[in-house]
């Protein structure tokens, strides 16, 4: 969404080779707060809010061999737009505002609904760890919540896991070295306050600790993990 509450159909991919930012062909549906996720190399865009605030549940897949979007077939999850979504062997999750969870299977071009979860909730955050999806926080009005559930796609369901130590909702969530890390993301339903705490999730122990700030307040964002080959720490660092 632009700065004057107007949604885009725009795409672009940078070049960190040259460091450049470069235009690409235009999504068929202008969207805002919708989900992203990668699957067999290509980018789907799912749900989101569309002109005039109108959710939207449709569904698009872009191919960057031939720089080309095309329709898919719509979530079939009932009254809800605001989807999170994650890709794990060969099909896409989504879910939704109560218990829902939704799969997608590019091979048939078709969402069937799996398990659902065990607690109700939305704006939580997802990840894949050791071959399984895992919800994180988000809230079920008017409460937040710091727990944590387990999805198990060879047997079609849902087990709780500890805690976080934060109740959190909107928080970036990544992958690194065997642990699950949580950040930031917001901890009251009514104020909306930002957090900057770091928590991780080591499933040896089975136990959350908090380990760390991020340098300011942030919410509502995402996280990727990277690995840098060669990289050296600069002095300021130290």
């Amino acid at each position: 969404m632009f700065p004057n509450n107007t949604v885009s159909r725009e795409l672009w991919s940078y070049d960190y080779s040259c460091d450049s930012w470069l235009k690409m062909a235009h999504m068929n549906v202008a969207r805002s707060e919708f989900a992203l996720v990668m699957l067999d190399g290509c980018v789907f865009a799912v749900g989101g809010y569309g002109s005039n605030r109108q959710e939207t549940k449709s569904v698009e897949r872009y191919n960057p061999s031939t720089n080309t979007w095309h329709l898919m077939e719509s979530v079939g999850m009932p009254n809800y737009c605001l989807y999170s979504v994650i890709a794990l062997d060969g099909f896409i999750y989504a879910t939704g505002w109560r218990h829902e969870m939704y799969k997608y299977n590019p091979k048939t071009s078709a969402w069937t609904e799996a398990a659902p979860m065990l607690i109700c909730r939305h704006r939580a955050s997802l990840c894949t760890f050791k071959g399984k999806i895992y919800v994180i926080g988000g809230q079920s009005p008017p409460i937040l919540r710091d727990q944590v559930e387990c999805y198990d796609p060879e047997t079609d369901q849902w087990s709780m896991c500890p805690s976080m130590k934060r109740q959190r909702k909107y928080a970036g969530v990544a992958v690194v070295d065997g642990q699950i890390y949580v950040l930031g993301g917001i901890d009251a339903f009514s104020a909306e306050r930002d957090l900057r705490c770091i928590e991780a999730f080591n499933d040896q122990t089975d136990t959350w600790d908090i380990v760390g700030e991020l340098p300011a307040l942030h919410s509502y964002f995402r996280c990727v993990s990277h690995s840098v080959i060669g990289r050296t720490c600069p002095d300021s660092c130290s």
